[in-house]
């Protein structure tokens, strides 16, 4: 049995995703696994629609088996959301190729890139610190040092958004010395496309129609999952409890909060104490220097307490493994996952000796039951079943 593996956020679910599974199958899957990001999302926003609904979108399109990427992964840079992803697949023991979209997919030029930024020759290092010197961004020197090189066609490649991230999951795969292969499927939709358009739209165009009660979205959802686009969860919808969280910290406690830099922290008490809305708190935080995503993952570091001592508890356990759904006509991969997986796999969380990582699962989803309109009961991880579709 060949087993492929994807990451995946669905945020939402979309018929190009079953798409990527389905050329994914094509390309010689007998299962696909996919490994999802669970209530929030690497933007660092609520996703639209709860794990479990996403869930069962990702069972109904073509995936055999779904896993939630712990959301300490989740709300990382791409590199350590790559690398929790990573970890987790690896130690399942059974996994054979991992399918990723590219923009660009010519694999031998995307691990020429990743084998550059992962050994950093000497000649990319000089020219990094030459273009960083110069006053050059980061992504701009990258950019200028990897076509000196590689050569211009490998800078435009490592410059697409899907692209970029496909380096970190050959990147991460290195990392471990992982014997999964990798996949490169073609990506057929504009990633930052704003609005629906096409044969296929970008999950972005589909949030934004969503919460504009545009009905367009309906063309690129599968019809059997129309009904379960309902109560989305809005971007802001942390907002009271986000404040009350910051405005009741001192300097010194964010000080330790994960990801924080020195001064940051000043930035955020003064725009939590005025901002009246959202965009306000984000607009009095941006600056040039980080990215915004970035600053959305700190302040749900905050809500979700994950500070330094959090993360280095969490990177000292072993990865484990957390079922979500499970297609009707793939439930041996459960037996086979417990056979051939080195880590813990779970169908429900424990109720004693809970890995710190998966306590902090369970507290993403209390939180965003707080998030949901109307607000949900806690306790979700305990009370809603394994899905089998």
């Amino acid at each position: 049995m060949k087993i492929s593996a994807i990451i995946a956020e669905y945020n939402p679910f979309h018929t190009g995703h079953a798409h990527h599974i389905a050329a994914t199958r094509a390309a010689g899957a007998d299962k696909v696994i996919v490994i999802m990001s669970g209530n929030f999302v690497q933007r660092g926003e609520p996703a639209l629609l709860d794990k479990w609904t996403r869930t069962r979108m990702a069972l109904h399109g073509g995936a055999d088996l779904v896993l939630e990427l712990p959301v300490f992964g989740v709300l990382s840079s791409a590199e350590g959301f790559a690398r929790s992803a990573i970890a987790v697949l690896n130690g399942l023991g059974c996994v054979d190729t991992l399918s990723f979209g590219a923009e660009m997919p010519d694999l031998p030029l995307l691990s020429a890139i990743a084998d550059v930024l992962t050994t950093q020759p000497a000649e990319y290092r000089a020219c990094l610190a030459q273009r960083l010197a110069a006053g050059d961004s980061f992504p701009k020197a990258r950019s200028t040092a990897l076509a000196a090189v590689l050569g211009e066609d490998a800078a435009a490649a490592a410059s697409l958004p899907n692209n970029t991230l496909a380096l970190e999951y050959l990147q991460a795969l290195r990392h471990f010395d992982s014997p999964i292969r990798p996949l490169a499927i073609p990506r057929r939709s504009d990633y930052l496309a704003a609005q629906p358009a096409g044969k296929f739209a970008s999950a972005l165009a589909l949030r934004n129609s969503i919460h504009q009660g545009i009905d367009d979205w309906q063309t690129y959802v599968l019809p059997q999952d129309l009904a379960l686009v309902k109560d989305p969860v809005r971007e802001d919808a942390l907002l009271q409890p986000l404040l009350y969280c910051l405005r009741t910290a001192s300097p010194a406690q964010l000080s330790h909060i994960a990801d924080m830099v020195e001064g940051l922290e000043n930035r955020i008490l003064q725009a939590a104490r005025s901002a009246d809305s959202y965009t306000a708190l984000l607009d009095g935080i941006k600056t040039k220097r980080y990215p915004m995503a970035r600053i959305k993952r700190i302040l749900l570091h905050c809500l979700l307490g994950i500070d330094h001592a959090l993360v280095e508890k969490i990177l000292q356990e072993p990865p484990y493994a957390r079922v979500l759904g499970v297609a009707r006509g793939s439930t041996d991969l459960l037996s086979l996952l417990s056979h051939n997986s080195r880590i813990p796999v779970y169908t429900a969380p424990p109720r004693a000796d809970i890995p710190a990582g998966m306590a902090l699962d369970i507290l993403a989803s209390d939180l965003y039951a707080l998030a949901s309109d109307p607000i949900r009961k806690a306790g979700a991880d305990y009370t809603t079943p394994l899905i089998i579709e």
